[in-house]
């Protein structure tokens, strides 16, 4: 069995004489080591480790680490309860993990150290813009970072086709708004950041619109049953077929044709559509009493076919009667 040693001082006949004393290594409490196992952080962010041994007497508390950026005491007593706190801030070229062991005695710790990287920044530039059959070039700002990288930008454009690079250009299919994400990967410490952007794709279609059948003129709100229009694309811009529903707006107000209306057979169909009587006097119930002239805007959004989802416009002048 294992001994304990310690010195007394006695006084025989007058003289000073060290005694040895022993004690048995059973009597003494064990030596214990309290560290944390693990400890995160980031690059330039403060990081401190403390770590306190305990045990019977007067004891060492030693450290070793690899981690250049951790400073403190290399040893601690031999004292009561002997403490050591390592601090230190990692630089953006330190990410990584690194170890400490402490050592009191017989009784050995581990803490383990994580620093971790910066996180990419994320940029993608805000609200494109463009016409079909026209590319948008998505532009990310780069992210640099000293010991950073390389990184990769990859690019999902919304209508299931992806896309990589800092810059990198899309021609959309249709029509539409398409909610674009990028995802920024520095490929050095495996770590990435995601962003959204927008992307509206328009069609700058103009159409020719005029009443059909023109006749009765004005058009009388408390007896016409319902009026129709016929819309031809400028430039042939769109196919008639490809017309859905069409909105009338005029004042701040706006009605929807309604495909459940016979079109007039002197009229061309596809191409015409027609408006409830009950919508029209809604539409224009700001009139005063009488006859007046308006001019109505009217758009929609084209449906099946080569444009489908691309919007026009057109305007028409009306004689209306109230």
């Amino acid at each position: 069995m294992g001994s304990l040693r310690f010195t007394k001082l006695l006084v025989l006949r007058g003289a000073l004489v060290a005694v040895t004393l022993c004690m048995a290594a059973s009597l003494a409490r064990a030596q214990t080591i309290s560290a944390p196992a693990t400890v995160t952080g980031s690059v330039n962010s403060a990081i401190s480790v403390t770590a306190t041994a305990t045990g019977g007497g007067f004891i060492t508390l030693t450290q070793a680490n690899n981690a250049p950026f951790l400073t403190g005491a290399s040893s601690a007593g031999p004292v009561t309860n002997p403490s050591i706190t390592l601090t230190g801030t990692p630089s953006f070229c330190q990410a990584g993990t690194y170890t400490i062991t402490w050592t009191c005695g017989g009784a050995t710790a581990t803490t383990i150290v994580t620093v971790m990287p910066l996180i990419p920044s994320c940029s993608p530039g805000q609200g494109y813009q463009s016409t079909l059959g026209a590319s948008i070039c998505f532009v990310a700002d780069p992210f640099v970072a000293p010991c950073a990288g390389p990184n990769t930008y990859s690019w999902d454009f919304g209508d299931g086709t992806t896309g990589s690079g800092q810059q990198v250009c899309h021609t959309y299919a249709t029509c539409g708004h398409y909610d674009v994400r990028l995802i920024v990967l520095d490929t050095k410490y495996g770590v990435s950041s995601g962003c959204r952007t927008t992307a509206d794709v328009t069609f700058p279609c103009q159409a020719t619109v005029a009443r059909c059948p023109s006749s009765p003129s004005p058009i009388n709100l408390n007896s016409s049953p319902y009026v129709c229009v016929t819309l031809r694309a400028v430039g042939a811009c769109f196919l008639p077929s490809e017309l859905g529903i069409v909105t009338m707006t005029y004042g701040g107000r706006s009605i929807a044709s309604d495909a459940r209306l016979s079109t007039p057979t002197t009229c061309p169909t596809p191409g015409t559509v027609c408006f409830r009587k009950a919508d029209f006097v809604s539409l224009f119930s700001s009139l005063a009493n009488g006859r007046s002239s308006v001019i109505v805007t009217l758009s929609g959004t084209l449906g099946p076919g080569s444009h489908a989802g691309c919007g026009f416009q057109a305007v028409l002048l009306l004689d209306i009667q109230k």
